[in-house]
């Protein structure tokens, strides 16, 4: 019960919040119940807030108290086992604040997504986001990319221009159960991009000397579906 009121805490408050804004009678009904001597001069938020602090801090006091009290105190043993449901009482709280900071982050991975990818599920956790700097391989230039990773996936991702917030598009979807990661070089990079042109350039010289019949005959290719996509084992 406690960890299901953690959990929906945030929720709840900003649900009052709204109300308080909204509705004048449910703001003044609210306040006469706070002037209340029995309220201490405190509003319902710093009300509802109480049970989220008091857990944590019980457990900092008896911490605190079995680090003082004797070996030999009778009152040890109550104290370990007030300690140790304090304890499960807290880890439980921090379980379900963890779980739904996780749905939050994955909220707003969506909404940046533009909703293309349906990512939203307790199975899933954003360990790590970030820009990267693709280079081209026609002519090394670079080009801004981004990347989300998640425990199962890797979303490879265009920036879209928006003029508020960030938003991306998916280019590609990768399961993580296969990849591996190499360290590379702009270097090594820039040898491969120079050997991709160097082919290029001696393919398109050797083409200018063949016959007319055989140009015709790799133009055909070249034009049948399939051909850029190595249907034919290129």
């Amino acid at each position: 019960m406690y960890g299901e009121y953690v959990k929906n805490f945030d929720r709840a408050m900003d649900m009052v919040n709204t109300c308080m804004q909204r509705s004048s009678p449910f703001k003044d009904v609210v306040q006469n119940i706070q002037k209340q001597e029995v309220c201490g001069n405190l509003t319902l938020q710093h009300h509802m807030l109480e049970p989220v602090q008091r857990i944590p801090r019980y457990e900092l006091l008896l911490k605190d108290y079995l680090k003082k009290l004797p070996e030999e105190s009778p009152d040890r043993k109550d104290a370990e086992k007030s300690l140790e449901l304090i304890s499960t009482a807290a880890n439980h709280s921090n379980a379900a604040i963890r779980k739904m900071e996780k749905m939050h982050k994955l909220l707003e991975v969506y909404e940046r997504l533009g909703g293309e990818e349906d990512i939203v599920n307790p199975a899933n956790e954003l360990i790590k986001e970030g820009h990267i700097q693709k280079l081209s391989a026609k002519n090394g230039t670079a080009q801004d990319r981004y990347l989300f990773l998640f425990n199962s996936m890797v979303l490879y991702c265009v920036p879209k221009l928006r003029l508020i917030g960030q938003k991306f598009s998916v280019r590609e979807k990768m399961d993580i159960g296969g990849l591996q990661v190499i360290q590379a070089t702009i270097e090594k990079h820039k040898q491969n991009s120079e050997t991709f042109r160097a082919f290029n350039s001696s393919f398109s010289q050797e083409e200018e000397h063949l016959p007319d019949s055989s140009i015709a005959s790799t133009s055909s290719v070249e034009s049948m579906p399939g051909a850029d996509s190595g249907a034919f084992g290129g």
